[in-house]
């Protein structure tokens, strides 16, 4: 996940961490992909926060913003993880098997 900026009032978390309510930050994404999107962001270190976010695709380029809220907390790194790759859109994984070389008989 990339570094982001976070910015507006202060809160803490059921775990006594404090955090930013917002959060900005730079993403990478297709060339020609959509315009506007609606994500989820997951962060997989202390206080694994969850948000709600927006990203704009500058179109015609790579570069993406997102902004979002925070809108709660995961309670251990195992389910930040878990639920971080269930983000991941099944169809850009590789299938098994998809890139092997036949094996001569």
């Amino acid at each position: 996940m990339p570094q982001t900026f976070d910015f507006g009032p202060l809160k803490e978390s059921a775990y006594g961490m404090r955090y930013r309510k917002y959060y900005a930050h730079w993403i990478s994404l297709k060339r020609f992909g959509p315009i506007f999107e609606r994500r989820t962001t997951l962060t997989q270190e202390p206080p694994y926060l969850v948000g709600r976010s927006a990203i704009l695709h500058l179109w015609g380029t790579k570069i993406g913003v997102v902004v979002g809220r925070w809108t709660g907390e995961r309670l251990d790194e195992d389910s930040a993880l878990l639920a971080a790759l269930n983000c991941v859109d099944k169809s850009d994984l590789p299938r098994i098997g998809e890139d092997d070389e036949p094996t001569g008989v």
